[in-house]
């Protein structure tokens, strides 16, 4: 896959994702309050970094083809990112300045929807062959690649607990919605998380752990146009719901969630302090804004909104203050995630 520089007069060096990354020194970590994101460009969508005040946009990615799903490694120091072209999907990840690429994975199959473990040792990805996914596991270099335990169901959607202990997917069979599963990373079994519905539309639509680890809020489809977030714990307890919405993401101390709440037209990004029991609007109920993520220090809150019709990067503060457009972004929000914030340092 090529590389093209598209910033003024700052070219980057030339480079193909299939090839292998030089013996030199690993490049240093990205600058704290970056974000990564994928916007359009030479119609194809890429992924570039941006700072909070709006400067320093650069490319990370290049055609041809598509490159989405961008996640930091916790130190920082490469970038995970799936790639699609010429009717494959495949795993890869980048350095900070993108100037080194590698490719992961490779057929038979298509590998997606990659995270990595919290102490950035491991990576869980969806192997899928035939259309039917499984969840699997490798090295940040590609080595040691294996597959879970799992469901006679398709798998999508892994997601590690803050422990690295755990990982938590969806399966879905042809009988049923998505359901939620556990599995330890040890390939120590599976067990399924009771997500009884809210309405009448079965099946769990996504899911984020919290920040403690032993609870998961996952998202039920309460009506054609209303979803829910409730609360379930991993002691057996019976789940509780939060909140109208979905998307949600908690604030660095666990104290506050962000989230979505679609109306007819728009959507706008809510904030509730979890104590009092409060929900806040924060975005412009004239526009559709979207998939709310927080900064590692809890400052801002990144998100997409759509005005008219420009879509774009923005970001605000946790009080709805300090909103600013910082960049045009892509508009594929089935491949998540579609914000990455560089880590704390």
């Amino acid at each position: 896959m090529g590389r093209r520089a598209v910033l003024l007069f700052i070219p980057l060096v030339a480079t193909a994702l299939l090839a292998a990354v030089t013996d030199r020194p690993a490049e240093p970590a990205v600058p704290a309050s970056q974000i990564a994101f994928v916007a359009p460009y030479e119609g194809t969508r890429q992924i570039f970094v941006v700072n909070t005040d709006g400067t320093g946009l650069r490319p990370l990615t290049g055609p041809p083809g598509d490159s989405e799903g961008p996640a930091w490694s916790p130190d920082g120091r490469r970038l995970l990112f799936v790639h699609s072209e010429a009717g494959t999907t495949q795993v890869y990840t980048a350095s900070p300045s993108g100037a080194e690429t590698k490719q992961l994975t490779a057929s038979p199959g298509t590998h997606a929807e990659a995270a990595w473990s919290p102490d950035g040792h491991r990576i869980a990805f969806i192997t899928r062959v035939a259309g039917f996914g499984r969840v699997s596991l490798m090295n940040p270099d590609g080595s040691d690649q294996r597959r879970l335990s799992a469901p006679d169901a398709s798998a999508s959607a892994p997601a590690w607990s803050p422990d690295g202990s755990l990982i938590a997917f969806l399966a879905r069979s042809e009988a049923s919605g998505a359901a939620l599963y556990l599995t330890r990373t040890d390939n120590g079994g599976i067990r399924r998380i009771p997500t009884p519905p809210t309405g009448v539309i079965p099946g769990v639509t996504e899911f984020v752990w919290l920040r403690d680890g032993q609870h998961i809020a996952y998202m039920t489809r309460a009506g054609p146009a209303q979803s829910d977030i409730s609360l379930v714990s991993l002691d057996g307890a019976p789940p509780r719901w939060l909140a109208f919405g979905y998307a949600p993401n908690w604030s660095p101390d666990g104290t506050r969630v962000a989230f979505v709440v679609a109306h007819v037209g728009g959507g706008q990004i809510y904030v509730q302090d979890l104590a009092a029991k409060r929900s806040v609007s924060l975005t412009d109920p004239q526009a559709i804004s979207l998939r709310p993520v927080w900064s590692p220090d809890g400052a801002w809150i990144a998100f997409l909104s759509i005005h008219g019709s420009d879509l774009a990067l923005w970001v605000m503060h946790p009080d709805g203050s300090g909103q600013r457009r910082l960049a045009p972004a892509a508009g594929n929000l089935s491949v998540l995630p579609v914000i990455s914030w560089t880590p704390s340092q």
